[in-house]
């Protein structure tokens, strides 16, 4: 589907790329920190409201690990083509309220159907990405230096 004519208004169409972009791929790269050393792992993604992202982990693995100590991550979706992606940074809450876990589970599992037996693990936990910065970079755009987007708090 083609968004049309681009806006004239800056944001808007940063806006518009990171959308289009979160919607054209499945999986982003987490980058996480602790127990004295980087990490990082591959996750299915959905969007969330606000313009951040859900996604879930499995109960013992060490990303989870990691963001219990230090919620703090950076992420990239669309890195396997080399001229649009996104990377950002921003904070991981584990969900703990059963109606928010239940409707992330069900937005991942939409978007990527594969990933439903993985999230609906006993032990799996769900994540919504408080994102605080989008970095956009599309080099057919010219977007040489990646263009941000800070999603309201």
């Amino acid at each position: 589907m083609e968004l049309g004519p681009e806006p004239r208004d800056p944001r808007e169409v940063i806006r518009q790329a990171i959308e289009k972009i979160l919607r054209e791929h499945r999986f982003a790269v987490l980058a996480t920190h602790g127990e004295g050393d980087p990490w990082c792992s591959t996750v299915f993604y959905a969007p969330a409201p606000g313009h951040h992202l859900y996604f879930g982990l499995g109960g013992k693995s060490r990303t989870l690990r990691h963001i219990r100590g230090n919620p703090r991550v950076g992420f990239a979706v669309g890195i396997e083509r080399e001229t649009r992606f996104l990377q950002g940074n921003g904070e991981a809450l584990l969900l703990d309220d059963p109606g928010e876990a239940r409707a992330a589970r069900e937005a991942v599992a939409a978007k990527v159907p594969i990933a439903r037996p993985f999230i609906e693990a006993k032990d799996a936990r769900m994540v919504r990405l408080r994102v605080e910065r989008y970095y956009v970079t599309d080099f057919r755009k010219l977007w040489m230096d990646p263009r941000t987007f800070d999603p309201p708090p």
